[in-house]
Formats: structure tokens, C-alpha cells, sequence
């Protein structure tokens, strides 16, 4: 996998930086949708030849969307599959996606940097420690974060401003997010969680998808017919900045202890 290469986003001028970003962001996006449609056609090809696996194939499938800052869980598919899959195995048919759930988030939290909502979630109360010890530990807390039940919205955010290399990001993701999805897979196992538990999560998923993709669409199309927002700087308005604000927003909202 060609990562991008890194530059430093402070040297440029903000005509340069709106050029840099918008090559990463398609740059990044091919990745994922060449990645996803590999990974499609290899689970669709284990369909066929090996039915027995539908659970793992579907699984790596949805590991992908559902590892990225789009507000798509992966633990109710996970809790959905678990139910006569081994455990480990399901972890480990996770990492592909998760890999490229990691490039999709440095494409999607990277256009949306300049929002000032990102930058007044920052200032949340769960950010500060998290905060701390990236500064300190970068691929320990991406690790610790991917993890534990910890702010994982706020890594994003951390790792793509910070300019940390994508592929170090990925590294420390990768072994985060196995160990967790093992501990799910094997308490569902373990507890006799019925699947119908993942399937009814999916099915609200689902629906809340739907409306913040229909909000952003009325958003554009309001936009599209207002020329004095039409001509404004994309950047902190297109809609898809606008689903990625909405996602992290619904993560954590500022507290009111915040500082300035």
C-alpha cells in the first residue's frame, strides 16, 4: 500500500495547503475504494468456494466502513458474527479493514481540520489527558485508545493534524484493535449474547446513517442555491465535513468546563 508522502502543512500558504489537502484527500480515498473492492472481491470469492466462512467474509467486509470516523460501529456486526466463530479468527479477518478504515480516517478528518467545531472538541474534558500523552507516547496512546474504551474520535483528530505518519498510525492501530475485538468476540461467546442483540444495533445504525447522509444532502442542496454560500471557501462547509463534524460531535460534546 503507496502511503502519501509527508509534508508540512504549516510551511505552505493557505492557497498551497487547500491544494495539498484536496491531493491527499483523493489520494487517500483511491486507496480505500481500490482496498475495499479487493477485499470485497476476496470474501465474494470465499463465498463461493467456502460457504462455511460466510461469517468471516461478511465480517471483513463491514470491518472496513465500520472502522472509520463515519458513524458505522463495528461491535454490534462483531457481536452479530461471533455467535459459531472462533474468536481469534474473526479478530484477525478485522485487520485488513481496520487498515483501511485508518486511511479513510487521515482522508476524512484531514479535509475536515480547518472546522472550528473540531477545534472546540479539542477542548472536551476527555481530550486533556488523552491530549498529554500523545504529545509524550503517540503510538502508545493510539494504541492504549483503539484499545480501551477510551476517546478514539480524539487520536483521529490528534494523528491527522499532528502530521503523524500514516503508516506508523496504522501499526499502532492494527494490534489495538485485534486484542479488543478478541475480548468482544469472546465475551459475546463467552455471556451467550444473541446475535439479534448486533442485528437490531445494525438496524439503528442503519436508520441513523441514513438521516445524517439526508441531512447533508438537504444541506447541499440549500447551499447550492444560496450564492452567498455557494461562493464561500469549501472547505468548513461542504457536506462532507458537515457528517464528519456530526459524527465526532455525537462522540463527545464540549463540556461546559472547557476552556477558551
Amino acid at each position: 500500500m503507496a502511503f502519501v508522502a509527508p509534508i508540512d502543512l504549516t510551511t505552505l500558504t493557505p492557497a498551497e495547503r487547500r491544494r495539498e489537502t484536496a491531493r491527499r484527500f483523493g489520494q487517500r480515498l483511491r486507496i480505500f475504494g481500490w482496498g475495499l473492492a479487493a477485499l470485497s472481491a476476496l470474501a465474494t470469492l470465499t463465498l463461493v468456494l467456502f460457504p462455511a466462512a460466510a461469517p468471516y467474509a461478511l465480517y471483513a467486509v463491514y470491518s472496513a466502513p465500520s472502522n472509520t470516523v463515519i458513524p458505522l460501529y463495528n461491535e454490534p456486526g462483531l457481536l452479530f458474527f461471533a455467535p459459531g466463530s472462533v474468536a481469534w479468527v474473526l479478530a484477525l479477518v478485522a485487520m485488513p479493514g481496520v487498515a483501511l478504515g485508518a486511511v479513510l480516517d487521515y482522508a476524512l478528518v484531514g479535509r475536515a481540520l480547518d472546522s472550528p467545531r473540531l477545534d472546540r472538541l479539542r477542548q472536551h474534558r476527555s481530550a486533556r489527558w488523552v491530549m498529554g500523552l500523545f504529545g509524550r507516547i503517540p503510538a502508545l496512546t493510539i494504541f492504549a485508545c483503539a484499545l480501551l474504551p477510551a476517546p478514539f474520535w480524539l487520536v483521529r483528530i490528534l494523528a491527522t493534524a499532528s502530521g503523524y505518519p500514516l503508516a506508523r498510525y496504522v501499526a499502532a492501530v492494527l494490534p489495538g484493535r485485534f486484542l479488543r475485538y478478541l475480548v468482544v468476540a469472546t465475551l459475546g461467546r463467552a455471556l451467550g449474547v444473541p446475535p439479534e442483540v448486533g442485528l437490531w444495533a445494525l438496524g439503528i445504525m442503519a436508520v441513523y446513517l441514513v438521516w445524517v447522509m439526508g441531512q447533508a444532502a438537504v444541506r447541499g442542496w440549500t447551499r447550492a442555491r444560496t450564492p452567498s454560500e455557494a461562493d464561500q471557501e469549501p472547505a468548513a462547509n461542504d457536506e462532507l465535513t458537515w457528517i464528519i463534524e456530526q459524527a465526532v460531535s455525537d462522540a463527545a460534546e464540549p463540556s461546559r468546563d472547557a476552556t477558551p
